[in-house]
């Protein structure tokens, strides 16, 4: 027998402004858990047919900004944002470093605030007061101005766009007011020049400088630079050109008219700029690239590190070397170390080995040998280290910023030999990708702390964040948490690494330099939070324990929210580092009693590259860690978020290299969405009689060793050192004990395989894991019968219910997720979502109203009637009226809207759509 049913709507409340406080905040798109998006944007149309069948039965049509519709829609919390005008109507929060200066936005801001305000942008940083050798064989930011690079372009014009160096014929246009632009978001006064095509003739060329600009930084005023050094000849050859440093050379933007095809610089970004005029060539030159002096340089560490191997050489070819028998056995022990010949043929070479095969001894190097070493050549292989130049005042004697040729001939500190006070910056050598470009902030300094705070507030209005989250907030500063960023190895410093702005302090001290550091650090935390009034300032603490860790736990009391990446990961083990019972059954709970919410990341393995990137492993492996969230989620306090097993975050489509198909956005693919939308209710905090609670661990003071620091029923856990950590209890309890040994040590009980359980007030969720030293062979292919508590039906992946089950058969390590069978899910069960894209619309405004109808239940629904009131308030647009995407005919009355749907499926839904505009 078909099923009717009348779904009456009484009209929407338009007028209203955007929620503020904390329980509206917290209105779910999903019944049972927060969810959200991390670094959204660059959106693209899906290529999958799936994907754009379900985003046109939507939306009725499949575009980018379907996509970000999509976002909007499906989460309740995201990063990067959709755009000032959805982001007002979300919470979106921005993403931030206030530790580091990041060179590009924050620091054009910063910089433009600064010299608005007559402020000194250079004490933003901190800055070694001495030559400072790091004992890192590498750097890491190589495509950076660090390491020497200058942007550079030409124009055909004066008023013409500009073309990158890529367009290397850049004199071609000076005739008509056109040259050569090299420019720098710092200063700098050498430039290096490679020319593909060497100038001819008797040319005469000029280098000018911003010298004056107006209030919005725009050039007014060039004037000649001195040229102090010209090897180029007039660039008829390739060599350097060395200027004076200019006392008024303005930070000034470069567009209009001169953008280069930079988005940066389009965007009105400031910069250093020369503007370089050469004429008079019979043959004009082509530029290959120009460079400056780098900050960071690698130096070879035989005076700092001595001698790693030595020995000699049984052969080599064009392009490597084969060490003696006595070298190491480890493949790429040597990658990015140098090999010296001391003696015999080849002696005096010097290369970079690019890789190691410790099967043969045999090594690649670069650039190839000139001089072919033999069975006669002595080698040495040495690390390599890297020095940055360290600043004294006292050292430029005339106070112009720049230490000259005179003042540099006979230094008043010969152990600082930073010639320009930015280039003894103290900077993070070794950042995620190479074109990072990051400084320590000088967090001390009260004017960075009120100009950032005025930057992030303009950003936040700007672009309609509600906070932020500080990116690698834990591991950013100073002390160990700065030198592991630089893959140093102990000791970290071998020369040096004293701060100009700390008096005794050196980077490589967590006490009392680090700790100071980052009691600065929390100070601008502070002052930014009093600035903006936000409720929303979080920091990514990663899988840091912020009760037990010595950086992270100085934030609690500090944030409103926790970004917590790599911290649900897929495991056999309930007991290890980061299992279960071990770190996210006790740190996320507490967190939420301590007042802060939480942003949990759930992350897959790399399936493509462990061979078993299907369908069937992506959507196992996600329902089992949803079910490993439900475990830990505290409703209101806790988000999730699924990702793979990179860090790229985005919004663009997936290929077969990170899911298992191509041509899906990646949050579509990796949310299970239609497993969120089943209401499975809420914890339910209650143990069946008889069942035990799981208990909590923590590492022993000692070793490995386990301690107890309370179970699933505790309120209060006490840690090793007798910290006492208010908590929320999750009433997690062993289900059923599979395997019947037991390991008991200090306090704790972990079975070797069992079921753990959590009850939630509609459902039920069950994870299998086992004692990490068990030993039990091939747990992950082991399956086993599972008694439930009750009837209960699987939550599938797609959102259908299995059929009623007493019990269920679990494979090692697999989440499921049940719901209660209470003879309601044989019922359509139709629940409405309404939405506008106007949180608080104006007189004239449209307004997009879309409902979504969908059908919870475990059987089809017939003939929905769905019945809307437009608001007095408020005019129908005609031909507005769409289901699925598809045009309806407008209704009679226009005062309603009276539609049937004829059917939905089980766990199917429609979207109705349409607008009106407000009188």
């Amino acid at each position: 027998m078909q099923k009717v049913v009348n779904v009456l709507l009484m009209g929407i409340i338009l007028l209203t402004g955007i929620p503020t406080s904390d329980a509206q905040m917290h209105q779910r798109r999903f019944p049972s858990t927060l969810a959200g998006f991390c670094l959204v944007g660059n959106w693209q149309a899906p290529t999958d047919m799936d994907t754009i069948n379900i985003l046109t039965a939507q939306y009725g049509s499949a575009t980018a900004d379907d996509v970000k519709q999509w976002e909007f829609d499906n989460s309740d919390i995201v990063t990067g944002g959709f755009g000032a005008q959805l982001n007002w109507q979300h919470t979106a929060l921005g993403y931030e470093y206030w530790h580091t200066i990041v060179l590009g936005d924050t620091s054009d801001a910063l910089r433009k605030r600064s010299i608005a305000n007559g402020l000194d942008y250079e004490g933003f940083s901190l800055h070694f007061k001495q030559d400072t050798i790091i004992n890192t064989t590498t750097v890491g930011v190589q495509d950076t101005f660090w390491m020497g690079r200058l942007e550079a372009g030409s124009a055909d014009h004066a008023t013409h766009y500009g073309n990158p160096l890529t367009q290397s014929d850049v004199f071609r246009g000076v005739s008509a007011g056109g040259g050569l632009f090299v420019y720098a978001l710092e200063p700098f006064v050498e430039i290096q020049v490679s020319l593909s095509r060497n100038g001819e003739g008797s040319p005469t060329f000029a280098i000018e400088y911003p010298s004056a600009v107006d209030a919005d930084f725009n050039i007014t005023q060039w004037s000649p630079a001195n040229i102090l050094l010209d090897t180029t000849n007039g660039f008829t050859q390739s060599g350097i050109i060395r200027i004076a440093f200019p006392r008024d050379w303005k930070y000034a933007k470069l567009y209009p008219p001169h953008a280069f095809y930079s988005g940066y610089l389009q965007n009105g970004g400031g910069c250093f700029a020369l503007r370089i005029r050469a004429s008079g060539f019979t043959t004009r030159p082509l530029v290959q690239a120009i460079k400056t002096i780098p900050a960071i340089e690698i130096l070879d560490g035989e005076p700092y590190v001595g001698v790693l191997h030595e020995g000699t050489a049984q052969a080599a070819t064009s392009d490597t070397i084969t060490f003696a028998s006595s070298a190491s056995n480890r493949n790429d022990q040597y990658k990015d170390m140098l090999v010296k010949i001391v003696e015999g043929k080849g002696t005096g070479q010097v290369r970079l080995i690019t890789s190691y095969s410790g099967s043969t001894r045999t090594a690649k190097v670069s650039p190839n040998w000139e001089n072919l070493p033999d069975n006669t050549s002595v080698y040495k292989i040495v690390r390599r280290v890297v020095r940055i130049r360290g600043w004294d005042p006292a050292n430029d004697r005339n106070g112009d910023g720049w230490v000259d040729d005179g003042e540099y001939a006979n230094l008043a500190n010969p152990n600082a030999t930073a010639r320009l006070k930015h280039y003894s910056r103290v900077i993070h050598t070794n950042a995620w990708v190479s074109s990072s470009a990051w400084n320590v902030a000088n967090v001390w300094n009260p004017d960075y702390r009120e100009t950032l705070a005025q930057v992030v507030s303009d950003r936040w209005q700007r672009n309609g964040y509600k906070g932020c989250y500080v990116d690698d907030a834990t591991g950013g500063g100073l002390g160990s948490p700065w030198v592991n960023r630089q893959r140093a190895t102990s000791p970290y410093i071998l020369q040096g690494g004293h701060l100009l702005e700390y008096d005794g302090g050196s980077v490589d001290r967590d006490d009392p330099t680090g700790y100071d550091w980052f009691t600065g650090y929390l100070q601008t935390i502070r002052h930014v939070k009093r600035i903006t009034g936000t409720q929303w300032l979080g920091a990514n603490i990663s899988n840091r324990n912020p009760f037990t860790d010595t950086y992270a736990k100085r934030f609690m009391g500090e944030l409103d929210w926790y970004l917590c990446e790599d911290v649900l990961k897929l495991s056999d083990y309930v007991d290890w580092w980061g299992g279960l019972m071990r770190r996210p059954g006790w740190i996320y709970p507490a967190i939420a009693k301590s007042g802060g919410r939480s942003f949990l990341f759930a992350h897959h393995a790399n399936y493509q590259a462990s061979g078993i990137n299907t369908r069937e492993t992506w959507e196992r492996n996600t329902v089992t860690l949803l079910a490993y969230y439900y475990m830990v989620n505290i409703p209101d306090s806790t988000y999730i978020l699924f990702w793979n097993h990179s860090y790229w975050y985005g919004s663009q489509n997936t290929d077969t290299n990170i899911y298992w198909k191509a041509g899906v956005p990646k949050n579509i693919a990796y949310q299970p969405t239609r497993v969120l939308k089943v209401d499975i209710g809420l914890p339910e905090n209650s143990i069946p009689e008889g069942k035990r609670p799981m208990d909590l661990t923590w590492y022993g003071l000692t070793g490995g060793d386990f301690f107890k620091i309370g179970d699933s029923t505790s309120t209060e856990l006490r840690l090793p050192d007798g910290t006492v950590v208010p908590t929320t209890p999750t009433y997690i309890y062993i289900l059923h004990v599979i395997d019947p040994r037991v390991r008991r040590e200090g306090g704790v009980e972990v079975p070797y395989d069992a079921v753990y359980a959590r009850n939630y007030t509609k459902g039920l969720i069950l994870y299998r894991l086992a004692h990490m030293y068990s030993g039990i062979q091939n747990y992950s292919q082991s399956r086993v019968s599972v008694p439930l508590p009750g009837t209960y039906r699987v939550l599938n992946f797609d959102g259908t219910l299995g059929p009623p089950v007493n019990q269920v058969e679990m494979y090692g390590g697999q989440g499921l997720i049940l719901v209660k069978d209470d003879g309601m899910a044989e019922s359509p069960q139709i629940e409405i979502n309404v939405q506008t894209d106007k949180a608080n619309p104006q007189p004239l405004d449209v307004v997009t109203v879309i409902v979504t109808v969908q059908n919870k239940g475990a059987q089809e629904a017939h003939n929905v009637r769905v019945r809307h009131n437009i608001p007095s308030e408020a005019t129908y647009v005609r031909g507005s009226l769409k289901i699925d995407g598809a045009q309806q005919q407008d209704p009679v009355d226009t005062s309603v809207i009276n539609l049937t749907i004829p059917s939905i499926p089980a766990g199917g839904q429609a979207i109705i759509q349409f607008q009106m505009v407000i009188r």
